[in-house]
């Protein structure tokens, strides 16, 4: 039997093509990546989509927070290192650390995960294989989260825009990397283009498909030290809610 390894390590892939015009890896390659990791993990633990399936239930992604110490360089060597981090009530929790080629710290991410019924999607108890587990020691103190707080001021700044089948997934829904890369759209124009996003907040609220009209309610405020807090409402159909998102854009540090 396989020696089960609760903190895993893989290197962090991206093409050329995931490279902004600033040189940086996009922030929602990352979070693409991150889930891609986190999966490919929970495969190896026993406890992976297809482990779930056979009893009729599947995994979803209900909260993620990623922060990056400064964004991620093209052409520069990058790993993803994860483990699970506990459960609380019906969510599994799973963190990350992003390491440059020397084993450096240069970005951290949490993220909560709940098991849904694949037809009801309704959400399911955590079975006792996982809330029995004893879960590593974290490797390295957690990171300083920003707090980014309710905001009331959200306003269409956009039009209306229907989801694409390239952006639907294996269960039939937008890939949650998709509403993060569409609060990057509406962003553009908006902000100084040396502005670069080094954390983002992200809550899924409910499933979006294909062919649904999606509507973002969205707010800038200017902090200190040229920081900008960016707050996204995803509305499906005019009033479902479907996702909420806030991103930290700030000047890369030389």
């Amino acid at each position: 039997m396989a020696e089960r390894v609760d903190i895993y390590t893989e290197p962090l892939a991206y093409r050329s093509a995931e490279i902004g015009p600033d040189g940086h890896i996009n922030l929602f390659r990352i979070v693409d990546l991150l889930q891609e990791t986190a999966g490919r993990h929970a495969d190896a633990l026993g406890f992976g989509m297809d482990d779930l399936e056979r009893s009729g239930a599947t995994w979803a992604l209900t909260k993620l927070h990623v922060h990056m110490h400064n964004p991620l360089v093209g052409g520069q060597a990058y790993s993803i290192q994860t483990w699970p981090a506990g459960t609380q009530r019906l969510w599994a929790i799973r963190r990350y650390r992003i390491l440059d080629s020397e084993g450096s710290e240069v970005g951290q991410a949490i993220s909560h995960w709940m098991i849904l019924d694949r037809i009801s999607h309704r959400p399911q108890r955590l079975p006792d294989f996982i809330t029995g587990r004893t879960w590593p020691e974290p490797p390295a103190p957690e990171a300083s989260w920003t707090n980014f707080g309710e905001v009331s001021d959200l306003k269409q700044l956009t039009t209306d825009f229907d989801v694409r089948m390239t952006e639907i997934d294996i269960n039939n829904h937008v890939n949650n990397a998709n509403y993060l890369a569409w609060a990057f759209n509406e962003a553009a124009g908006r902000l100084h283009p040396g502005k670069v996003a080094t954390e983002a907040e992200i809550a899924f609220e409910a499933e979006t498909k294909f062919g649904d009209t999606i509507r973002i309610l969205s707010s800038y405020r200017d902090h200190h030290d040229d920081v900008i807090s960016a707050h996204h409402l995803f509305l499906a159909n005019t009033e479902n809610r479907v996702s909420k998102i806030n991103i930290r854009w700030t000047n890369p540090q030389k």
